[in-house]
């Protein structure tokens, strides 16, 4: 089975198709049949084309609000995934600094204050690793 392929639109040509709906002549169905578009996707244009608007449905999204939303799951996709990367890397580094060459030292340096509380003194006293300030 083929797929049809996706096809694109710029954005005049959709307020042009919009404008032959809104003029009230021909149906949605009708333009769509004429312009060889789906009814559905001339449908659908209208409906964002009335949001954008104002005159739509107010749980609907504009399209700046859309292109806003977009961007910021991009966004925290790669921050999700940045972090990801930070917590491995933090987890490498603790176990080498621990277990690797730095023959049982931790240093405030390498792990800076926000991991030095009660519970973090008290891990490297009961693995018998040397704190050193």
């Amino acid at each position: 089975m083929t797929r049809v392929k996706k096809r694109t639109f710029p954005a005049e040509y959709k307020a042009e198709c919009v404008g032959l709906v809104r003029d009230g002549e021909k149906s949605i169905s009708a333009v769509a049949k004429d312009l060889g578009l789906s009814e559905s996707a001339l449908r659908r244009w209208v409906l964002q084309s009335e949001t954008d608007a104002g005159r739509g449905d107010t749980k609907e999204l504009t399209t700046p609000e859309r292109a806003e939303l977009a961007q910021l799951r991009r966004d925290n996709r790669q921050l999700r995934m940045e972090r990801e990367i930070l917590k491995k890397a933090t987890a490498f580094f603790a176990k080498e600094s621990i277990h690797g060459g730095g023959e049982g030292r931790i240093s405030r340096g390498f792990l800076g204050d926000q991991f030095l509380g009660q519970p973090f003194t008290r891990f490297c006293s009961e693995q018998r690793h040397e704190f050193v300030d």
